[in-house]
C-alpha cells in the first residue's frame, strides 16, 4: 500500500470534474487525505490523457474515490461508500454534461 499525495488527488479531482466548485473539491479531499493505494490500484491516480473524454474523465474520478474510500477497486458501486460522498461527485459530473 502507498499512501497517495493529497496533491495528485486534487489534480485528478480538478481535472475530471472542472465545473465542481472548491466547497465540493474541498469535501472530497477532506475523506481521501491520507488514504492509501495498492501497487495494483495505482493506475487509478494515473493522469488523464488528452483523449479522455469528460465522461471517462468523471468515471476516473469515480473509481480513484471509491478505491480510495473503501480500499476496493470496484469502491464506488459499493454500498460502503458515504452517500454523500457520492452525490456530491454525481452533483459536480452532471455539471460537465
Amino acid at each position: 500500500m502507498q499512501t497517495i499525495d493529497i496533491a495528485v488527488i486534487e489534480a485528478r479531482i480538478r481535472e475530471g470534474l472542472p465545473r465542481a466548485t472548491e466547497e465540493e473539491v474541498a469535501f472530497i479531499i477532506s475523506r481521501c487525505e491520507g488514504r492509501a493505494l495498492s501497487r495494483e490500484n495505482a493506475d487509478l491516480a494515473r493522469p488523464f490523457l488528452p483523449r479522455d473524454r469528460e465522461r471517462s474523465r468523471r468515471e476516473g474520478v469515480e473509481a480513484l474515490i471509491g478505491c480510495l474510500l473503501t480500499g476496493q477497486r470496484s469502491g464506488w458501486f459499493s454500498s460502503a461508500l458515504n452517500p454523500q460522498v457520492r452525490r456530491i461527485i454525481v452533483d459536480a459530473g452532471a455539471r460537465t454534461a
